[in-house]
């Protein structure tokens, strides 16, 4: 049974029967959006919303830092459960790739005090109150050294934000999204209120005169950029909250909220914890299939001096044929029958040195089996973006080493097959020692 099949289940027992109480379901937007904060997670929470005809989609957004497509892909789940929900963002904290999913919400609602811990710099935590003065929405681009490069990702940005904005929002408060969707990721530019207020909410040229057209200038520009709770309420985008059920109910106007309980949590918790499992997987295969190829290049390595070795135990070598004196009996030479002991020790030292040749070879190419098996296992996983260019990097890598070492298992199999005559000749000598046939010429 899947988890958000346990929690219908669980939730069908124990929901309260009351039709007058305004249910709520809570999702944490919090972490690193891509890992912590999934697609998938927030595709189950929304479905397991609609199914139990919650009135309020409650996302608790602390989330500063993952991916673009990610935050965009989460916001087009948000965006089309406003359709059938009304959608409700408590932020924290948002920047970046989060922001998308901010947007998608159709009421804004940020706590008017934030605590965060922190490391205090000597083994403990230490406790930071924030106001409302904090900045709340922050464009917080990626690290780039490349100006083209950090324009591209706050036009993409952008994009995503008004993208984002459901289709069923008030005009005035869509323009003014517009607006600040601009303003945050354009450094150049300001969001000023204009004599109408919201309705005319302008994103401003901060080197062109704003101050001039503007009744109060919000100047993101020198912000990060980036907007304080105390201004988006200012501006009429959002408004402050005190934290729980009942300050929720209180801002939102709802005589009575009564909450789902944690499933949200659980689904995108698990999600989550799915998604980590999986890169893990990813990291150990792209481990362990450098790991193999290292394996593979030992083996070539070590190679030319196993061979070598080889060939130099042969007990017919010039080296080796004085530990072997002869005896000639019957018009025969062959070894004096008290040195065969040693010579059927050096035919099994120089057979057990061949083998060696053979099981390198054979070892090689079951490496490169189980190499190539990984490579397809790892071309089967669903590689995330953060994930990508270590993948893509371990991919081209594997290409060109196992090209090269595909070519040397071949060429080894001229050495194998050495290897395999020369056992069956030693193996044959074990049992009968070479001899040689007196020249009748010389005179005993």
């Amino acid at each position: 049974m899947s988890l958000r099949t346990f929690l219908l289940v669980l939730l069908a027992l124990v929901r309260p029967a009351s039709a007058e109480d305004t249910t709520f379901l809570v999702v944490p937007v919090v972490g690193t959006i891509g890992a912590d904060v999934t697609a998938s997670g927030m595709e189950s929470a929304v479905q397991l919303a609609l199914d139990q005809d919650v009135d309020l989609l409650v996302l608790e957004i602390d989330a500063l830092d993952g991916t673009l497509a990610d935050g965009r892909e989460i916001a087009r789940i948000v965006t089309m459960a406003a359709t059938g929900i009304e959608t409700v963002a408590i932020v924290r904290e948002a920047a970046g790739p989060a922001l998308p999913i901010v947007f998608a919400a159709e009421t804004w609602l940020y706590p008017g005090t934030v605590v965060r811990t922190s490391d205090d710099g000597r083994g403990g935590r230490r406790e930071t109150r924030l106001d409302s003065n904090r900045n709340v929405l922050a464009a917080a681009p990626p690290l780039s050294l490349d100006a083209a490069e950090l324009e591209a990702g706050l036009e993409a940005t952008r994009e995503a934000m008004l993208a984002s904005i459901p289709a069923g929002l008030d005009s005035a408060v869509a323009k003014a999204r517009r607006a600040l969707a601009d303003a945050l990721t354009d450094p150049r530019s300001d969001l000023a209120t204009g004599p109408d207020g919201i309705a005319t909410i302008p994103a401003i040229r901060a080197d062109q005169g704003g101050e001039a057209i503007a009744t109060r200038a919000v100047r993101t520009s020198r912000q990060g950029p980036a907007v304080t709770g105390s201004q988006l309420e200012d501006l009429g985008l959002g408004r402050s909250m005190v934290e729980g059920i009942d300050g929720l109910a209180k801002v939102l106007g709802i005589e009575k909220l009564e909450t789902l309980g944690d499933p949200g949590i659980l689904l995108m918790i698990d999600d989550a914890n799915e998604r980590f499992t999986g890169r893990g997987r990813v990291n150990s295969l792209v481990d362990s299939l450098m790991g193999t190829l290292e394996t593979a290049d030992s083996l070539t390595t070590a190679m030319p001096w196993t061979l070598e070795r080889a060939r130099l135990s042969d007990p017919t070598a010039p080296r080796l044929r004085g530990l072997f004196p002869m005896r000639l009996a019957d018009g025969r030479w062959s070894i004096a029958p008290p040195f065969l002991p040693a010579w059927d020790a050096a035919c099994r030292d120089s057979i057990r040195r061949w083998r060696g040749v053979i099981d390198m070879h054979e070892g090689l190419q079951q490496i490169l089996q189980q190499a190539r098996e990984m490579k397809t296992a790892l071309d089967r996983f669903e590689i995330r973006a953060t994930e990508g260019d270590r993948v893509r990097a371990a991919s081209d890598v594997f290409d060109s080493r196992m090209a090269r070492l595909a070519g040397t298992a071949q060429a080894w199999e001229s050495l194998s097959k050495e290897a395999r005559d020369r056992i069956a000749l030693l193996e044959s000598w074990r049992t009968s020692a070479p001899t040689l046939e007196a020249d009748r010429s010389i005179r005993p």
